[in-house]
């Protein structure tokens, strides 16, 4: 045998001992940080993602912005654009000037931003445990941060990643970045700023055809 069986057996107590007090400690976390989410109106959200591909080690990047209300957001990539009125989600790749429009649907599998920043993350379908606490390098200010790191791994097997991978700031309780295993080989990595209460002009949470092209072809497939 691999391992003395008694080793094995002391071994998976110790594990699941420490697995137990990290769920606990990290479940202490998430709800300071969902607590802190839900004093704001809305969030101001800028990233940078980099997305690689395991198999070619290929990395490709690019920066983002936009905004979260709720389970409401917008957010403008470089090639396209994405809303969502909590009910609709609108599709908008400026390249192929459609616009595919689909409902909305929280149990679809994807990792969503009203998933990672709305959601109770106690009922959200994961499994989560606290990793470690370790200190990030101070930006202009000069100053450190403390974050703290937490694992999460979806309890079903319909979503489409495997996992993923959270750093939040032990002082502010905001999310800093975020790391995602997908099931097609690729990983995704998020690093975020987050602006809290910001002032939102317009209507960003649905596509406005009236500020986009006349040629842009609208492709809705929701369910009627």
């Amino acid at each position: 045998m691999k391992y003395l069986l008694i080793f094995s057996v002391f071994f998976m107590y110790f594990n699941t001992y420490i697995v137990a007090q990290n769920d606990l400690k990290a479940k202490g976390i998430l709800m300071e940080a969902y607590q802190k989410y839900k004093t704001y109106k809305n969030v101001r959200i800028i990233f940078n993602t980099k997305i690689t591909n395991i198999e070619t080690n290929k990395t490709t990047s690019y920066d983002a912005k936009g905004y979260i209300e709720g389970v409401k957001y917008f957010i403008e990539y470089p090639e396209e654009t994405t809303f969502s009125d909590g009910k609709s989600i609108w599709n908008y790749p400026k390249s192929k000037k459609t616009v595919k429009i689909i409902d909305y649907n929280p149990n679809d599998g994807m990792l969503t931003p009203d998933e990672i920043f709305r959601e109770d993350f106690m009922k959200s379908g994961l499994t989560y445990t606290y990793l470690k606490s370790e200190t990030q390098q101070g930006d202009l200010t000069g100053k450190a941060k403390t974050l703290d790191v937490i694992d999460f791994f979806p309890k079903e097997n319909n979503r489409k990643y495997t996992s993923f991978r959270v750093w939040i700031d032990s002082n502010t309780k905001l999310i800093t970045s975020w790391y995602v295993n997908m099931r097609n080989n690729s990983q995704i990595t998020y690093t975020i700023k987050l602006i809290p209460n910001d002032k939102i002009t317009g209507t960003p949470f649905y596509f406005d055809k009236t500020k986009f092209p006349k040629d842009v072809k609208i492709i809705d497939v929701r369910k009627k």
